[in-house]
């Protein structure tokens, strides 16, 4: 029973975190079950289409094996992207981690607008579990301090 409390926790400490973050979890891809590389999920096609274009963007820091991936003019084939990811024995997680846009009001820096019909989304890498929160934070918070530079 008390496992189940801790649990309770943990997850009431998470949500807690991502509202006050200001952020979601659009989905989670879990790098051990990508399988084959011949059969992908949906989502993790929609991930290789979103790759990022910079090549310094973290998840090339993170993932190395995906940084070959970055430089082309056309979308890599999601099964090569799967098996670049198997044979470095990628462990963790994609997070499609997603956060409102902040319009903040004239001359304001603490005062904005922002709404779930106007967002960022990105996909992030956390190791394990328990570091899933803690990217979305500091992914959420660049954007949000972004969003306050563009005001």
């Amino acid at each position: 029973m008390s496992e189940r409390i801790e649990e309770a926790g943990v997850i009431g400490s998470f949500a807690e975190r991502m509202f006050e973050a200001d952020c979601r979890v659009e989905s989670l891809l879990w790098l051990g079950g990508i399988g084959d590389g011949e059969s992908v999920t949906e989502e993790f096609e929609k991930f290789v289409e979103e790759l990022p274009e910079k090549p310094t963007a973290p998840l090339y820091q993170a993932l190395p094996a995906l940084s070959r991936f970055c430089a082309g003019d056309e979308y890599p084939e999601p099964q090569e992207v799967a098996e670049a990811l198997i044979l470095a024995r990628a462990g963790g997680f994609l997070v499609n981690a997603a956060t409102p846009v902040r319009r903040y009001l004239k001359g304001s820096t603490t005062s904005y607008y922002a709404g779930w019909g106007h967002y960022h989304t990105g996909w992030l890498y956390a190791s394990d579990e328990s570091a899933i929160c803690a990217a979305c934070e500091a992914w959420a918070n660049e954007h949000h301090a972004a969003d306050l530079a563009a005001a």
